[in-house]
């Protein structure tokens, strides 16, 4: 009985609403959080070769960056696992080609 008075409650442009509202709060955090940590490695893109001390400062504030996250966010849990997924695969879209030009 339950299972038919389900499609009834909950309609499909609400989910299609709520699931476009989910996606743009994940790209926000993207943006606010993760940005913190890519910033150090984009900065000195353009020089072609970095000095070894700008080079060590670079991963050093990428490192820092990266473990400050690391701390704040090790114990959340996204439990839709597409949603999961997707996030992963967004950051290591726009963290490792960051990381692999220097």
């Amino acid at each position: 009985m339950l299972m038919t008075v389900v499609p009834f409650l909950i309609r499909e442009d609400w989910l299609a609403k709520h699931k476009q509202k989910v996606k743009q709060y994940a790209g926000n955090y993207e943006r606010m959080v993760w940005s913190k940590v890519i910033t150090p490695l984009t900065t000195n893109t353009i020089v072609e070769k970095l000095p070894i001390e700008s080079a060590r400062d670079c991963f050093r504030r990428f490192s820092l960056e990266l473990n400050d996250i690391y701390m704040k966010q090790s114990m959340w849990i996204i439990s839709d696992s597409k949603l999961r997924d997707d996030i992963k695969i967004s950051l290591s879209k726009r963290i490792l080609p960051a990381y692999r030009t220097l």
